[in-house]
């Protein structure tokens, strides 16, 4: 098991672990938000109490202490916290009997499902996990909600092109003509409203909504109810692999390179 699950399980119910992971895939041991919240789960079924460190930074030794509850039914503990904690770090504070010391230890452990880390620092030998909500605004790149993705790549190459033409002095060529046009269409759903947070001197993009958003959380995710159709993804599976599959019977298979 990784060090973070091993530190969970102190070691022991090695087989319980292993034999019990659909408890912990079938629910939501993932940190998730509701307006703006965090809540976060970590399955530790033989855990006897487990508390989540919260703290302001990456490096500060100061953390503020929260009592995580347990869900008999599926191992899993949890605590819910409010909008502020977004940003900041965590680590688990894990009590648990190890057979090999035959004591109750408690174990500093991050969230195996974190999006991001710290570097290490000194107190700990982990790094610490962070809360990071991937619906913020300003995570998303310019155009996320709103374009396909062959047009946000392209969107990407005709920036560096338009800059380029701007430093060389071709603003009246007829490039630049070609790649106005393209860009006037390409723009064209780009439309709404965005909330700006103003700060000392700097503006940043908070929130943005607009009635021609691609995106839909019922299709992007793999929730529970949501809309997409797992089955579709079998045909395509078998297609993008068509030909790497063809490649290495008439090929690779045969050279004895597969």
């Amino acid at each position: 098991m990784p060090t973070a699950l091993c530190n969970v399980f102190g070691g022991q119910n090695t087989s319980y672990a292993i034999q019990n992971t659909d408890l912990a895939t079938s629910t939501d041991v993932t940190v998730t938000y509701s307006s703006g919240a965090p809540s976060v789960k970590l399955w530790a079924p033989t855990a006897k109490a487990v508390t989540l460190r919260r703290y302001a930074d990456g490096s500060t030794s100061t953390y503020t202490a929260h009592a995580m509850t347990l869900d008999a039914a599926t191992g899993v503990w949890s605590v819910t916290g409010d909008s502020t904690w977004n940003r900041q770090y965590y680590l688990f504070d894990v009590q648990v009997y190890v057979p090999a010391l035959d004591a109750v230890t408690n174990n500093l452990v991050t969230d195996p499902y974190a999006l991001t880390l710290s570097t290490d620092t000194s107190d700990t030998a982990d790094p610490r996990s962070q809360f990071v909500n991937l619906s913020d605004a300003d995570l998303k790149p310019s155009g996320w909600d709103s374009l396909s993705k062959p047009a946000l790549r392209f969107k990407t190459f005709v920036s560096q092109e338009y800059a380029d033409l701007i430093y060389n002095g071709l603003w009246f060529s007829a490039f630049h003509q070609d790649l106005a046009a393209f860009v006037a269409c390409n723009q064209r759903f780009v439309t709404g409203k965005v909330r700006v947070k103003l700060f000392k001197g700097t503006a940043q993009a908070v929130g943005r909504q607009s009635e021609f958003s691609l995106y839909n959380k019922h299709l992007a995710t793999y929730d529970k109810g949501d809309q997409f159709d797992h089955e579709a993804a079998k045909g395509f599976i078998r297609l993008w692999g068509l030909g790497t599959q063809t490649q290495a019977q008439l090929q690779l298979l045969k050279g004895g390179q597969g």
